[in-house]
């Protein structure tokens, strides 16, 4: 009898561990402190500094960070880049991760290629304490993006969302989201609107569980969306 309570109770702890039966439980406490976003940021040996003037904690269950790059500053030597936004927290019972990298400026249009976001995703990995490669391995089975959901942008015009739905272990999802936008424009009488240089921004969004990822998108606004194969 003590052989088969011992057994039982040793199943009882290692489920509790890795979350068997249940959702993932993540090795650190959400929201992310300042310290865990900056180690990541270390450990990427990004030259990323914390803006504490633009990061926010709305809750003991949300706070924002927002990163900036210390070696940059924008054309005329005021401020850093933008270089990304980490929000993180606990909704709906379960936690959840929203991160907004700005990429880089090209003056041509530009595609989205994942070997240029690479540092981008292994920092979510990190920050998610997720194995290295998941994303990247995840995104590389897709052919091509699941949805496009288009935004009328006042002084952009329409500007086409891709997005790739993944479903990764322990029931978490995640959406990528890529768009490249104008950023610098010329005009004359003879060309018209010229675009001179385009900007990308990279969102990945993980939630630990359909609850959560449910949870957010009735909370997401109105846009005209379409499947990708049209």
């Amino acid at each position: 009898m003590k052989r088969i309570l011992c057994f039982y109770l040793t199943i009882a702890v290692i489920c509790a561990l890795f979350g068997c039966g249940g959702e993932a439980v993540r090795p650190v406490s959400f929201p992310l402190t300042d310290d865990e976003v900056l180690a990541a940021v270390g450990q990427m040996k990004l030259s990323w500094e914390l803006s504490p003037d633009e990061s926010q904690a709305y809750s003991e269950n949300q706070r924002s960070h927002v990163l900036r790059d210390a070696d940059m500053t924008y054309p005329g030597g005021e401020g850093n880049p933008l270089r990304a936004i980490v929000s993180s927290g606990n909704a709906a019972g379960g936690d959840y991760l929203l991160i907004s990298f700005e990429g880089t400026v090209q003056t041509e249009k530009p595609e989205p290629d994942w070997d240029c976001w690479q540092k981008q995703l292994r920092l979510t990995e990190l920050l998610w304490s997720m194995d290295e490669g998941r994303l990247t391995a995840a995104l590389s089975k897709k052919t091509g993006p699941d949805r496009i959901i288009t935004q009328n942008l006042e002084t952009m015009g329409a500007v086409d969302n891709l997005v790739w739905e993944l479903s990764l272990d322990n029931g978490e999802r995640c959406d990528v989201r890529w768009h490249c936008y104008p950023c610098d424009f010329s005009s004359s009488a003879q060309t018209g609107r010229v675009v001179n240089k385009w900007a990308q921004r990279l969102s990945v969004k993980i939630y630990a569980s359909d609850k959560v990822y449910d949870y957010f998108a009735a909370l997401s606004g109105k846009t005209t969306e379409k499947p990708a194969a049209e």
